[in-house]
């Protein structure tokens, strides 16, 4: 029974979640809010007291108490009642520190009305108002660490177009069958696993493979569910139903791996284990002694005086702080930590793995080399904009930085034609222009574009495209290098692995990988005793990411993958 066991842990002073809960993170940034607000006056009153001024009014010295009482006890309630009833389980928690810190530290105030005790209550509120700041900054960063299999599952296709007797029948995905023929449109995903049966067609597999040059399919090719199909109709026999295609795979894969995860678990969790205990002990044991020795207030004294001593006051403070400004300085820097514990395991990565496509480069296809009879560079240019294939896309952006298309003639396209797998043409002026890509099987580094004018099939240009090296790669793995072994692990094509393997000075590269072949090198290592940092950008990265020691994601804004991630 769920709510039998959710009774039991909400007794031993835990709480679960089935799914990440938004309105609480929203409660937890109001409580920090209303509690800073609050302190305002103790914290003026305790700046000008630093100052040398002091004010010999009971009415204050009552008001600050109150103020201290409200923040500790009322804003603090449910890191006390998670701390004592904790203490009750034997199980003391970092909340039972603060709590029985903070309400000791309070009671110092009214118990230095009877005893020669110094005022600690105004201290409590600091511990308080910073470790809710811990509280809120935890509770945040595990909410966007959560939710990442929901976005994944987005990508997947909830109906697909059935060839059943020559007729198409649009079915559920959960009705389509290994041995099914499917037909894939223009524009649309690939619903699963499966062969090309008939048509030619440019495919789009970066989520898979990383590669980010699309893929010409023909009869007999295998794709990829999720794949996006670019510009051509193809047919294709199911090879493997919804459930066991790669990307349903992958989804399983990170589902697992993540939930099998454990964190290294917190030093202070353990410190504490046997510090309240030890810090109980010996204030009752003060307390004894001195009651022995006739002196009951020097015992009273003794007993608070010890808890307020040992009141967590620097770790209290100083973890959350530490957290809170790492965080911090890393968001200013554009890097998002997901999960508080990575800080603690980066100190003993020693390996360095990178995925190549959006991670060591760019991930989209860069005009490297253009030559163009300029006569036709105007036709070229509205040619390509009527075709969202990624190297039309790269043209378009590429003649707008180098020309001012301003001072462009408009031409009106006729007859604009996609020519399946090979590339775009349209009449332009009464000109018959045509784009196709260079069918040039060992060039794998670049793509060739040629343009051919009406049937005489005149060679007018050749544009070259390659996925750009980040800028930063290369000191990036000489700064690495010089900390562990750098690696790089990708699904992309060996030739083109090797080209920017050798540029960035990366002596180790595995290449053409698919994403149980990615987690297979992985695992190697991490078997061998390196402490794996992997750093990928794609879903095709996704159970490597969660696999690893420590995965870092290198986003995009539609990168459905962030949130796999340790660090973004």
């Amino acid at each position: 029974d769920i709510k039998y066991v959710r009774n039991r842990i909400k007794k031993l002073g835990y709480d679960i979640s089935p799914e990440p809960n938004p309105s609480e993170v929203k409660f937890e940034r109001l409580n920090l809010i209303l509690a800073f607000v609050i302190s305002i006056p103790v914290f003026v009153f305790m700046f000008i007291k630093v100052l040398g001024i002091d004010f010999h009014y009971d009415w204050v010295e009552w008001v600050m108490f109150f103020i201290s009482a409200f923040v500790v006890l009322v804003n603090g309630f449910n890191i006390h009642r998670s701390g004592i009833i904790s203490i009750f389980n034997l199980s003391p928690n970092m909340n039972s520190l603060v709590s029985i810190g903070s309400i000791f530290a309070l009671l110092t105030f009214p118990a230095s009305m009877f005893f020669e005790i110094q005022n600690f209550s105004m201290e409590s509120i600091i511990v308080m108002d910073v470790f809710l700041l811990g509280n809120y900054i935890n509770a945040y960063l595990s909410m966007r660490s959560m939710g990442y299999v929901k976005e994944l599952r987005k990508l997947l296709v909830d109906y697909a177009y059935v060839i059943e007797n020559g007729k198409e029948v649009i079915k559920p995905m959960r009705l389509v069958k290994v041995g099914d023929i499917l037909l894939v449109k223009p524009s649309e995903r690939i619903p699963t696993d499966g062969i090309v049966i008939d048509g030619v067609s440019s495919v789009d597999e970066s989520f898979i493979s990383g590669e980010s040059k699309p893929r010409l399919v023909r009869v007999g090719d295998f794709v990829f569910g999720g794949s996006y199909n670019l510009d051509g109709v193809i047919k294709i026999r199911v090879e493997k139903d919804g459930k066991s295609s790669v990307l349903n795979s992958i989804i399983d894969l990170v589902e697992e791996l993540k939930l099998a995860k454990i964190p290294v678990q917190n030093v202070i969790d353990k410190f504490v284990k046997y510090f309240v205990p030890t810090v109980f002990i010996i204030s009752v044991l003060s307390l004894i002694f001195w009651v022995l020795n006739g002196s009951l207030n020097k015992g009273i004294v003794s007993l608070i005086s010890t808890l307020v001593i040992a009141c967590p006051c620097a770790i209290g403070i100083a973890i959350p702080t530490v957290l809170a400004v790492s965080v911090a300085e890393l968001s200013k820097r554009g890097v998002v930590v997901r999960s508080l514990d990575v800080l603690e395991k980066i100190r003993s990565v020693n390996m360095f793995a990178f995925d190549k496509t959006g991670s060591l480069t760019l991930g989209k296809p860069k005009v490297v080399s253009f030559k163009l009879d300029k006569n036709y560079l105007e036709e070229v240019y509205y040619l390509s904009l009527l075709s969202n294939h990624p190297l039309s896309i790269s043209l378009v952006e590429f003649i707008r930085q180098n020309f001012d298309v301003s001072s462009f003639s408009y031409y009106d396209i006729t007859e604009f034609r996609i020519l399946p797998g090979l590339g775009i043409e349209g009449k332009v002026d009464g000109k018959l222009i045509r784009i196709i890509r260079n069918d040039d099987k060992t060039d794998t580094t670049s793509s060739k574009v040629f343009l051919l004018e009406d049937n005489k099939s005149i060679l007018i240009g050749e544009i070259y495209f390659e996925d750009e090296i980040r800028s930063e790669s290369k000191d990036v793995v000489d700064f690495l290098g010089r900390r562990g072994k750098v690696i790089m692990v990708t699904g992309d094509k060996c030739e083109s692995a090797k080209k920017v393997s050798e540029s960035l000075g990366i002596t180790e590269f595995y290449c053409e990988l698919l994403p149980d072949d990615k987690l297979k090198v992985i695992e190697k290592f991490r078997l061998e005793g390196y402490r794996v940092m992997f750093v990928g950008d794609g879903v095709n990265d996704a159970p490597v990411i969660s696999f690893s020691d420590v995965g870092v994601v290198i986003s995009r804004k539609d990168n459905v993958v962030s949130n796999v991630g340790d660090i973004v």
